[in-house]
C-alpha cells in the first residue's frame, strides 16, 4: 500500500496540471481572438455593404409605398391660411346683419 497517492499528492498533481492547461488555455484564446479579428475585419465590411445596400433599398421601397401616399393624402386633406381666412371673413360677413343696432 506504499504506493497509493495521498490526498495531498493528488491536490499538487491537480495544481500541476491546472496551471499547464491554464497557461495553454490562455494561449489559446488569445489566438482565437488575433484569429476572429482577423476573420471579422475581412467579413464584416462586406456583410455590411450588402445588407446596408438592401436595407436602404427596402427603406426607400416602404416610404414610397407607405409614407409618401400618406403625406399626399393628408395634403389634400388639410386646410390652408387662405381657405380660413375665408371661411372667417364669410362668418364675419354672415354675424354683422345679426348685430343689434341701438334704437336711439
Amino acid at each position: 500500500m506504499k504506493d497509493m497517492l495521498t490526498q495531498n499528492d493528488l491536490k499538487q498533481i491537480g495544481e500541476v496540471v491546472d496551471g499547464r492547461f491554464g497557461a495553454f488555455e490562455k494561449k489559446l484564446d488569445k489566438k482565437m481572438d488575433e484569429k476572429f479579428i482577423a476573420f471579422e475585419a475581412h467579413i464584416v465590411p462586406e456583410i455590411v455593404k450588402k445588407v446596408g445596400d438592401k436595407v436602404v433599398e427596402e427603406v426607400g421601397e416602404m416610404i414610397e409605398q407607405n409614407v409618401l401616399p400618406e403625406f399626399d393624402r393628408l395634403e389634400n386633406t388639410l386646410v390652408t391660411k387662405n381657405y380660413l381666412d375665408d371661411k372667417l371673413a364669410d362668418l364675419r360677413g354672415e354675424l354683422a346683419p345679426k348685430k343689434k343696432t341701438p334704437l336711439y
